[in-house]
């Protein structure tokens, strides 16, 4: 008896283990960095919302610009963003115009 429960504990705690690998591999995976180019559909004074092909993302540029991403981009431009996701909002670590110059900068 004493064999079948170290067995089901065995099995919980490698579960578990196996539970928090996959959430860590899947949070290192959302923390990669990468790119999108679109069009910018709205702007506020710390983020913006870009229209990326078939995605619409939620651009936080505090770190980039402050209080002042409206100051620096306008509705309608397209622009270059380079950064990682933080849950359901994208960080941005660069933003570059269609001239490849930095925005914000």
């Amino acid at each position: 008896m004493n064999k079948v429960i170290v067995g089901v504990v065995s099995s919980g705690l490698l579960g578990a283990a196996l539970g928090a690998s996959l959430m860590t591999v899947s949070a290192v995976a959302e923390r990669q960095e990468t790119h999108f180019t679109g069009t910018v559909q709205r702007v506020w004074e710390d983020g913006l919302r870009l229209k990326a092909g078939d995605r619409t993302l939620i651009v936080d540029t505090w770190d980039l610009c402050g209080d002042h991403t409206a100051q620096y981009l306008a509705t309608s431009a397209t622009i270059t963003v380079t950064g990682e996701f933080d849950r359901n909002e994208f960080d941005a670590v660069s933003l570059v115009d269609t001239d490849g110059i930095s925005v914000c900068g």
